[in-house]
């Protein structure tokens, strides 16, 4: 999805793709490993709010742009069925909180 991101000079495209910075808001951030769970929640949170994608569609977007390991194996057993439905980045959300939320300083 690294491709999402596209470059432009002006504060707004032809597109009509919503722009910042000269990047749209497609690509979700992704997690690395050994990062802080509350940091990258908090980016996921800030990029909700400025992305120009459909609900329907960020959960996908953002399970594409994780890397091999346990917190994508924890978003994908979530299946198509939920990953593709309006509230499938809550329902991820929902999942990784149980998961890593609980001790800040725990790194997922």
């Amino acid at each position: 999805m690294t491709g999402e991101r596209e470059s432009s000079n002006s504060s707004s495209g032809s597109s009509g793709h919503e722009r910042t910075s000269g990047y749209t808001y497609k690509a979700p951030p992704a997690y690395k490993e050994g990062q802080c769970y509350e940091d990258w929640r908090l980016d996921i949170d800030l990029w909700k709010e400025f992305t120009s994608l459909p609900k329907s569609r960020r959960a996908t977007a953002l399970l594409l742009e994780l890397k091999e390991g346990k917190v994508k194996n924890h978003v994908r057993s979530l299946g198509k069925e939920i990953l593709t439905k309006d509230d499938g980045l809550e329902k991820i959300i929902e999942r990784l909180d149980k998961l890593y939320k609980e001790d800040s300083s725990h790194s997922a």
